[in-house]
């Protein structure tokens, strides 16, 4: 106790020293920094390695990280191959900002969330690995295994996220596991089962039969504490709160037409772009004082023959979009085999990675401190190693 006080005494006495207060060092200045940067200088001083390592500064919605793009891709044939490279991009121009590491194996990615990023990595045979990843701090975080069996002839997939009204540093992993007829009315049905960082464990197995299999990472887009894709009549959300699915159906006007949608976040909203042989449009959600969703409008743009046959292929693969911020009239488009930019006012496709090399995997990604510090049992490992030419491969007995 003693010690305690010692310790807030000495953080009042620079606190006083520097004549700052402490929201604008938090907010203002310490928050603006890199995370590599914020890191060295914890060692500084013990009030700023206080603030630093406060769960206040980790999550506080206040502090807006630049939102980037994560960009990983293999030097050989698809994410199958020995090598992965993950750099990060700027968003509004696709330049590289950092290299950030080379990995070696065969890896799955489920997708990012609050600077963290999910992936399995495959061993041996059927044997596989799930890790939580921060990349800008190079800390991961080994899951237990998870109950759900990963049968060939049952698909399984996952999705990390945050719950909107925590305050703290636990997120959450569903995992889903689709059982095809196998329901004793003849019908298909999904087991679920969520881990929780607040103990590092696995909850027990729930069924539901009257839920859809959730889409690939290229089809849904993480916002306020839940995974978001559409349906042919429906916005479909997981919701990391509840534990559970909930479905709203969409306006009329945002579904009329044959058209091809794409979900999205644009300005921190979730929002749908349909594509159709008339004319390009942009709707956006917005939520009023209960929370009831409306959507509106944002942009409408006429569509030419031309226009439509540059992205029209994209309504027959997995793809996903991103929002250029600094351009409001351009977007970025990604699938499995190629990455462009397209702006609708003048109809300019560029092509950003040649469609001609291997599968990659493109999320939106803003940098993070989570992970820094372990709780609850969790053992953190640097991943890859800091060496970045050389990555242990681990074993099982590092899993389990």
């Amino acid at each position: 106790m003693e010690s305690k006080k010692m310790r807030m005494s000495d953080e009042q006495l620079i606190a006083k020293d520097i004549d700052i207060p402490i929201e604008l060092l938090r907010d203002e200045i310490l928050a603006r920094l890199p995370v590599k940067t914020q890191l060295q200088i914890r060692c500084v001083c013990k009030l700023w390695c206080s603030v630093i390592d406060s769960q206040d500064f980790r999550l506080n919605p206040n502090i807006r990280k630049t939102p980037h793009l994560i960009y990983i891709h293999s030097e050989n044939n698809g994410l199958t191959s020995d090598q992965c490279i993950v750099t990060l991009r700027n968003v509004d121009t696709f330049e590289i900002i950092n290299h950030l590491c080379k990995m070696y194996g065969s890896y799955e990615f489920y997708g990012t969330c609050n600077g963290l990023m999910l992936m399995s990595q495959k061993l041996f045979g059927d044997k596989s690995i799930l890790r939580v990843w921060n990349p800008s701090i190079q800390k991961s975080l080994l899951l237990p295994s998870c109950p759900l069996n990963s049968e060939p002839q049952h698909r399984l997939t996952y999705m990390l996220g945050y719950p909107s009204s925590d305050g703290d540093n636990n997120f959450k992993v569903a995992a889903f596991k689709c059982h095809p007829g196998s329901s004793l009315l003849g019908g298909s049905y999904v087991s679920i089962a969520i881990y929780s960082s607040r103990g590092h464990r696995w909850s027990s197995v729930i069924k539901r039969n009257d839920v859809l299999f959730p889409p690939s990472l290229t089809d849904r887009v993480f916002y306020q504490g839940a995974w978001y894709w559409i349906t042919k009549t429906n916005l479909v959300s997981f919701d990391f709160n509840l534990e559970d699915f909930i479905f709203q159906e969409l306006p009329v006007e945002v579904m009329q037409g044959e058209v091809t949608r794409f979900i999205f976040l644009l300005c921190e909203k979730l929002a749908i772009l349909s594509v159709s042989s008339k004319c390009f449009c942009v709707w956006v959600m917005d939520k009023d004082r209960r929370k009831m969703p409306s959507w509106r409008p944002w942009l409408s743009r006429d569509t030419t023959h031309e226009a439509l046959d540059k992205i029209c292929d994209l309504q027959y693969i997995h793809s996903r979009i991103f929002y250029n911020e600094r351009d409001s009239d351009t977007f970025i488009f990604q699938d499995t085999k190629k990455v462009f930019s397209y702006k609708f006012s003048t109809q300019q496709k560029q092509i950003l990675r040649s469609p001609y090399e291997s599968e990659v995997i493109l999320d939106a990604y803003a940098e993070s401190l989570v992970l820094h510090k372990g709780t609850d049992g969790q053992i953190l490992t640097s991943y890859p190693s800091h060496d970045k030419t050389v990555v242990a491969w681990p074993t099982l007995e590092d899993h389990w």
